[in-house]
């Protein structure tokens, strides 16, 4: 090797590196996808029915252009179901959008963030094939109590999981969903694990995961 080629041989060789290092990581965040299945999700997501089994829709709630743009969400669903027989009332948010920003801020940080304390768990709770964590907050700066417990889990294809780094496990994955299932904990002294509403959970996980198989 002449002097000449080993004085461009080494920016040369971080060019390419340079260069390679960015191509992985737009496949890997999707960059530079133009499938539409982020899209598609997103779209599919708003399809879950007002009514399914004993529940209805209570009230259709709404998530800020500002907080969906904080979270890197594509779209949500936010809403409030209520079991016409018990009137035991279930809120449910979904979150969708590229698997970077979804799979992080869980509510192990957000409630933390909001000034809640966590006061049971977090701990793993799994529901039919799916396997979700499971935990209790409550905001100590409430004179009426404000205690809730919060399911979470991931999913891209209908089966949700909560895996210790869900950044890693979800890696190149066109687009990813979180969902977050919250009900009052006030006056419930049921260990945190007999709360959670299986009914609920049963009815509404074949609904979403029919939205994923169909969109």
């Amino acid at each position: 090797m002449n002097k000449l080629t080993r004085h461009f041989a080494a920016p040369l060789m971080a060019v390419v590196l340079i260069a390679g290092s960015t191509i992985v990581h737009g496949r890997w965040t999707h960059r530079w996808d133009d499938s539409g299945e982020l899209e598609t999700a997103t779209a599919a997501m708003q399809s879950l029915p007002d009514r399914f089994g004993s529940w209805t829709l209570l009230e259709d709630l709404s998530k800020s252009d500002e907080e969906l743009a904080v979270a890197e969400a594509n779209g949500c669903l936010f809403r409030r179901y209520r079991n016409r027989d018990t009137k035991e009332v279930v809120t449910v948010l979904m979150l969708c959008g590229r698997p970077g920003p979804i799979s992080v801020h869980p509510p192990t940080a957000c409630y933390r963030a909001r000034g809640y304390r966590m006061t049971r768990g977090p701990m793993p709770a799994s529901i039919d094939s799916h396997g979700f964590r499971l935990a209790e907050f409550q905001n100590p700066a409430s004179i009426t109590g404000d205690r809730v417990a919060i399911l979470w889990g991931w999913s891209h294809d209908g089966d949700w999981s909560s895996p210790s780094n869900p950044r890693v496990a979800f890696a190149g994955q066109p687009f990813l969903e979180k969902l977050y299932v919250t009900w009052s904990r006030d006056h419930d002294e049921r260990p945190l694990d007999e709360s959670v509403p299986s009914e609920f959970l049963a009815e509404f996980l074949p609904v979403a995961r029919t939205a994923f198989l169909t969109k």
